[in-house]
């Protein structure tokens, strides 16, 4: 009996590695075992290169200039272009030079004339900033000046209080109260009139 239950088992099992519900080799789906593709990045285009300043520029021509005569245009320009060329220095590198520094210059005159309207307007802002405060300020003084002059007609009125005597003028009055006032030693005495020959007046015995 051990015998033929092993058997059994076997064949049991050998028929369930071959039932048709496994997957095979030809059920994988190959795609998985193969490397992912990375993505391609698109390579970027190369920055412009800065535009480099020649080695001798418009400033340097200016300042050549300069030093040449007025006269004889014609004669001096073509001396100093065959003198740049001898040097390997190329006039029409000067000349882009020369332009590209005009429109500089125009546009920071652009930029400082449009500051300068801006400024001019904040002047005028503060100007006009200006006058209301001044006008305001003098209508809260005329305002002030009027309510106070109210408060005091609704005061009453006070009679005026007498001036404080002077204490030099009272100590020197009571010498000055009687000027023709004089001591009774000091005074004249009465002089006894004589009677006169015609008066009736009988003479003693």
């Amino acid at each position: 009996m051990g015998l033929f239950s092993r058997k059994t088992e076997e064949e049991e099992t050998t028929n369930l590695f071959d039932s048709d519900e496994l997957p095979n080799s030809g059920d994988l789906d190959h795609k998985l075992f193969e490397p992912e593709n990375e993505p391609v990045v698109a390579a970027s285009p190369k920055a412009a290169a800065p535009k480099r300043s020649p080695t001798y520029g418009i400033q340097d021509a200016i300042d050549l200039m300069r030093k040449l005569p007025a006269d004889n245009k014609e004669i001096v320009v073509s001396v100093v272009k065959q003198t740049l060329e001898s040097t390997h220095i190329s006039v029409e590198d000067i000349i882009a030079d020369a332009t590209d520094k005009e429109s500089r210059l125009l546009n920071k005159n652009t930029q400082l004339e449009t500051e300068i309207k801006q400024l001019q307007q904040q002047i005028a802002d503060r100007k006009s900033q200006i006058a209301a405060l001044l006008e305001d300020h003098k209508e809260t003084v005329s305002v002030r000046e009027r309510l106070e002059l109210a408060i005091n007609l609704d005061k009453p009125k006070q009679a005026p209080k007498p001036a404080a005597p002077n204490p030099a003028t009272s100590a020197a009055a009571p010498k000055s109260a009687a000027p023709d006032a004089q001591p009774a030693s000091a005074r004249p005495e009465p002089t006894a009139t004589k009677p006169g020959p015609g008066s009736g007046n009988p003479l003693p015995h």
